[in-house]
């Protein structure tokens, strides 16, 4: 099984396509959490929230595509198929960003295991912008729309996951909460996370 691996699909550019260099004119800030839409995000990456057959979703899939363009839509059509845990890279078309990194969430279940499989999602797309030279990356909170994740556990390991990621490394952050108890949980779990770094 490749669940949980990191995969790396890279897609040649189209005539018209002009691919970003990843060199920052100013150093990373570190984390923060924002209710506003990340196909704003004109940072070098955005997260797609994106489901495994790689088709029209809605949430924060639909916005991304609407914005990208119908040529995001063929791209991934082509390719058909992520793994759970495992990520997509593609150029971001009509997006104001640099590139679009897609992954597949586990539907939400009670045990552990898919926990893990969540947080390899956040790993696995902060490892490939690493990599690729990115400097600054944009996340929903993976899994909690149409994937069934709560709120509360969703953030909490969003935040554990990207905290831990930008502690070791240069690279600038932002969480995008998509209503105002998004918002909330992922500040309480921020909040929380750090009390629990100052208490080691």
């Amino acid at each position: 099984s490749t669940r949980g691996q990191e995969v790396h699909i890279w897609k040649r550019p189209s005539k018209m396509t002009r691919v970003r260099v990843f060199t920052p004119s100013c150093p990373p800030v570190g984390m923060k959490i924002l209710q506003e839409d990340i196909t704003t995000f004109t940072g070098d990456a955005v997260v797609n929230a994106a489901n495994s057959q790689l088709t029209h979703g809605g949430g924060v899939d639909g916005a991304i595509r609407e914005q990208a363009g119908d040529e995001l839509n063929k791209t991934l059509a082509r390719t058909g198929y992520l793994a759970e845990g495992t990520c997509l890279i593609t150029f971001p078309f009509n997006l104001p960003c640099g590139a679009i990194i897609h992954t597949v969430a586990p539907v939400y279940h009670s045990q552990s295991i898919y926990e893990v499989f969540l947080k390899t999602c956040y790993t696995s797309c902060l490892d490939t912008a690493w990599k690729m030279g990115c400097r600054s990356i944009a996340f929903p909170l993976l899994g909690t729309g149409a994937f069934g994740w709560p709120l509360k556990r969703g953030a909490e390991i969003a935040i554990r996951a990207l905290t831990r990621f930008e502690q070791d490394n240069s690279l600038d952050i932002t969480l995008y909460a998509y209503t105002k108890e998004a918002y909330r949980e992922a500040n309480l779990a921020l909040e929380v996370n750090a009390s629990r770094n100052e208490v080691k």
